[in-house]
């Protein structure tokens, strides 16, 4: 599993990865309040963790590195809670850009960016818009839409896709690490976000979790470990199949 992970290979390995035409994995992610149940890592630990297991699903058919993590992403609206940390959406965006550009530089053309927090997703995009107008091409997905139908199907309570701290997240890290998760404080709370007004899909609004709330946007307490490994499965054959068909993709 170590020959997937980017920093601990030596430079020469790296190299031969680009000339096979590897994959390149850009973990994203967040360290941020989830709940008073999860620890502060959930996200960039299932972007890290997903990404490695799709790797190992592909070897040897399809090269595939996972470069170091982005741990720190676009968290403000978590910042009534301690231990949240965040960068400004100017940061944020620009160390993608640079990061991606060092990869294209050295010779990499399939370069996907994986995001495990939704208060990212915009930013990303914009990054890779504008990457591409520099002639750098970059794909971008945060990984539960990528397997969002399988994950509906499979998710028990009234709320049917990733929120916050919720039962696919809850269900995952049980699975993984149930040693970092207390269930005994884990609450439903489907009111948000958003908190301020009533959206529907066409609008977006500023998703703050306002200080006096759960900081949850989901039902944790229908969470368990078995439901974990099947959102993990879901998720890990969804990427998979999307590297397979990205590997084969020409990018000029």
């Amino acid at each position: 599993m170590e020959k997937y992970v980017w920093q601990h290979m030596r430079r020469d390995e790296i190299a031969e990865m680009r000339d096979h035409g590897a994959v390149v994995i850009v973990p994203v992610g967040s360290i941020e309040q989830h709940g008073a149940h999860l620890p502060v890592d959930v996200d960039i630990f299932m972007a890290q963790t997903v990404a490695l297991a799709a790797a190992q699903a592909l070897a040897p058919d399809v090269p595939v590195l996972v470069a170091p993590p982005v741990w720190t992403g676009v968290s403000p609206h978590h910042m009534h809670f301690t231990g949240t940390l965040t960068l400004s959406v100017d940061t944020f965006s620009q160390v993608l850009r640079d990061i991606v550009t060092c990869m294209w530089r050295h010779g990499f053309r399939h370069i996907l960016l994986l995001n495990g927090h939704g208060g990212n997703d915009q930013t990303m995009k914009a990054a890779t818009l504008q990457l591409g107008a520099e002639g750098i091409e970059v794909a971008a997905t945060t990984y539960w839409d990528l397997a969002a139908a399988e994950l509906a199907e499979l998710v028990e309570g009234e709320r049917k896709k990733v929120g916050h701290a919720c039962e696919i997240e809850t269900s995952m890290m049980l699975y993984l690490r149930q040693e970092l998760v207390d269930m005994s404080t884990a609450v439903k709370d489907l009111g948000i976000p958003p908190t301020r007004l009533p959206t529907g899909g066409a609008v977006y609004f500023w998703p703050v979790f306002d200080p006096g709330t759960t900081g949850v946007a989901g039902d944790p307490t229908l969470a368990t470990a078995e439901k974990g490994k099947a959102f993990l499965d879901a998720i890990t054959k969804n990427l998979a199949e999307f590297i397979r068909t990205f590997h084969k993709t020409h990018i000029p």
